[in-house]
């Protein structure tokens, strides 16, 4: 989100789903009440302020597949699909943190796997791209989606201004602690991730459709 924040020609939206979502859910999720009051409550005004603002150029919606997919949303078929995904035990990881014992639901990739298998069969192929890859190549890994979205490349999108940014959800105090203290997708070695017992299962069943995904990254 935060690379094509910084392209001349796109406009982005941080999770414009997620009040919704609690308002439909029981989730304990950090900041639930601030986020149900000040954010839209329906999805007819979120979509109306998704084409509002692509009358003006390129819009870049930053998802969460757990929305989506349990809000029953079915976007346009001509809507360009971007998956990023995450080793599992990472994101396992990041939601232990905030969220006591993290389920399917919160984590996403078998949301992800599904909305995947759902948007496959429609008019644009979904595009998929690996956390890992981006953050060791940005620079080619970007050229190649800015190819298939049929937009121009701009340099400006390796780098970004460091700490919280207008665009970022009600959320971001609780879960962009990390990434605020960045200016650039930041390559680090893979290591190994010891979850706890009560988390293996999960991973196990995580990985499954993690696999899935990585069999179409670009």
């Amino acid at each position: 989100m935060y690379a094509f924040a910084q392209h001349r020609s796109v406009q982005v939206l941080d999770e414009p789903f997620y009040g919704i979502y609690l308002q439909n859910h029981g989730h304990n999720h950090p900041g639930r009440n601030e986020i149900r009051r000040r954010m839209p409550t329906t999805i007819v005004e979120v979509q109306e302020r998704i084409i509002n603002l692509a009358a003006d150029g390129h819009v870049f919606i930053k998802n969460m597949a757990s929305h989506c997919s349990a809000l029953g949303l079915s976007f346009p078929a001509d809507y360009q699909h971007i998956f990023l995904i995450r080793n599992p035990a990472q994101i396992i990881l990041s939601f232990d943190k905030v969220v006591d014992n993290p389920t399917h639901e919160d984590i996403g990739i078998k949301a992800q796997y599904k909305l995947f298998t759902q948007y496959h069969s429609a008019k644009n192929l979904p595009l998929v791209l690996e956390s890992t890859r981006v953050a060791a190549a940005p620079k080619e890994q970007l050229e190649k989606l800015c190819n298939k979205l049929s937009i121009d490349f701009e340099e400006t999108m390796l780098s970004w201004p460091k700490g919280p940014k207008a665009y970022d959800g009600i959320w971001s105090k609780y879960w962009y602690k990390a990434v605020h203290s960045t200016t650039r997708f930041l390559s680090r070695p893979e290591v190994d991730i010891t979850l706890p017992k009560n988390l293996r299962k999960i991973h196990e069943e995580a990985q499954f459709y993690y696999q899935q995904l990585l069999a179409h990254t670009l």
